[in-house]
């Protein structure tokens, strides 16, 4: 982030992931984050996604909203399949490590 002085980091979640967004929250320079975390409706995190540069993002729907918009990003895919469920429009780039046991659609892994 030293190499983007500009650079501020807009958090969004739904209550189900507001814990995990609340850690990397944490994990961030204070001055460089808007937590917004449970605190807007779809609509408005639309409004606000629309003036996003980037998304970095999980499997869900604000990568499905991004990619609609045509912001350039990355989405990180777990158990789910890409190919089935990926973003569309070319623009959100996928990061995934294969595993022999995916997709399996599990929140929670049983092997490990």
């Amino acid at each position: 982030m030293l190499d983007y002085p500009k650079i501020r980091i807009i958090l969004f979640s739904g209550e189900k992931d507001r814990e995990k967004a609340d850690v990397l929250e944490r994990s961030l320079p204070k001055e460089k984050v808007v937590p917004l975390q449970g605190k807007t409706s779809l609509s408005d995190s639309l409004a606000i996604l629309s003036g996003c540069d980037y998304l970095l993002t999980n499997d869900s729907g604000m990568m499905h909203m991004g990619a609609a918009l045509g912001i350039p990003g990355a989405v990180f895919f777990g158990p789910t399949d890409p190919v089935a469920t990926g973003p569309l429009g070319g623009k959100i780039r996928v990061l995934r490590h294969h595993v022999t046991c995916a997709p399996c659609l599990l929140r929670e892994c049983p092997i490990d």
